[in-house]
């Protein structure tokens, strides 16, 4: 429980002292690795005049990818996402 305030404290002191966007993005991965497995943590913005969204972060590709408008269809035929529990 420590180590999830810890960074908690970690992020939030990121946000206060962190001016560029991408270098916070790093910040809170950095932290989060802390504690659980963040090797496909990814950030996308989506702006919503244009209805497309940007990735800002990813953790294996210093690079942003470009812009797509439905980045569903990039998601490995094999995902699955977790049912909800009631």
């Amino acid at each position: 429980m420590e180590s999830e305030r810890q960074v908690i404290s970690d992020i939030v002191h990121a946000l206060n002292q962190t001016a560029n966007l991408d270098q916070l993005l790093n910040r809170i991965h950095v932290a989060l690795k802390r504690i659980l497995s963040a090797e496909n943590c990814f950030v996308a913005l989506h702006n919503p005049r244009k209805t497309s969204s940007n990735f800002r972060f990813s953790p294996t590709n210093t690079t942003r990818l470009p812009p797509r408008k439905k980045w569903t269809a990039a998601v490995p035929p094999t995902f699955s996402a977790p049912e909800k529990q009631s």
